[in-house]
């Protein structure tokens, strides 16, 4: 049987499918960890690229400033 990661079982999530107090659990979590995983949804290839160095270190410091900014810690 293959081993599932982590972030791919995060990137598989999906909170519509959630039992109403799974749903309060999660919607108990903080913003950052909200818009980390809407990040990861919406650039699917993009964190497939990640894996490489100069792309990858540009896709962590744009998930970070999306992070940041859903929290309010980033205001333009």
């Amino acid at each position: 049987m293959a081993r599932v990661s982590e972030a791919a079982k995060l990137a598989a999530f999906d909170p519509g499918k959630l039992s109403p107090e799974a749903r309060q659990s999660w919607e108990r979590l903080g913003h950052g960890f909200k818009a980390w995983h809407d990040f990861d949804q919406r650039h699917p290839v993009l964190r497939r690229l990640a894996l490489l160095p100069f792309i990858g270190r540009l896709y962590r410091a744009a998930r970070r400033r999306h992070v940041l900014r859903a929290s309010g810690k980033l205001v333009f």
